[in-house]
């Protein structure tokens, strides 16, 4: 019988604050990863579904409604689906029960086409909001008439000197 002492095992050393905080740290990080994965891919689902639709011109036309298309403008069906993908993917952001979006193309400048939206739609009865935006390339107005919001935006096409006009409307806004 052997009578040799063996010392009981060493106790295992805690974990300091600091390694926690790491793990929870990268813990969070792959979880946002994976959140901001799996949403772009829901986004790009939804983009890509809409753009295989076919473009439902009198759909469009009865939810733009009351918008009017600038004269001797056409409508781009492709920049209109773009236009409908766009709100698609962004529909959990934008709280309306129904909106459309319409792309045209014109030959125009871009602040003769502005001044005509601007005149047209309070002519209408819509209200501009004062958010005007000018990025140079671009310009945007809003306007609200009852619970209706309108969107004008005038951009620069890839065509030469024709611009593009993206109508949108958003129906019934739930505040």
């Amino acid at each position: 019988m052997s009578t040799a002492f063996n010392p009981p095992p060493k106790p295992k050393k805690a974990l300091s604050p600091w390694a926690w905080t790491a793990i929870g740290c990268g813990g969070l990080f792959t979880v946002a990863i994976l959140a901001i994965i799996i949403f772009i891919t829901v986004i790009a689902g939804n983009v890509k579904s809409e753009m295989a639709k076919p473009f439902d011109r009198a759909a469009v036309l009865s939810v733009i409604g009351d918008l009017p298309l600038y004269p001797d403008a056409s409508i781009n069906e492709l920049q209109s689906k773009a236009a409908r993908a766009g709100l698609k993917a962004m529909s959990f952001a934008i709280p309306a029960s129904n909106s459309a979006a319409l792309a045209l193309d014109c030959n125009a400048p871009t602040s003769k086409v502005i001044d005509w939206y601007d005149k047209e739609l309070i002519k209408q009865g819509w209200k501009p909001l004062g958010i005007r935006e000018n990025t140079g390339r671009n310009q945007q107005h809003q306007f609200m008439k009852n619970k209706d919001m309108a969107l004008v935006q005038v951009q620069d096409s890839a065509k030469g000197d024709s611009k593009t006009i993206i109508l949108m409307r958003f129906r019934d806004l739930k505040k």
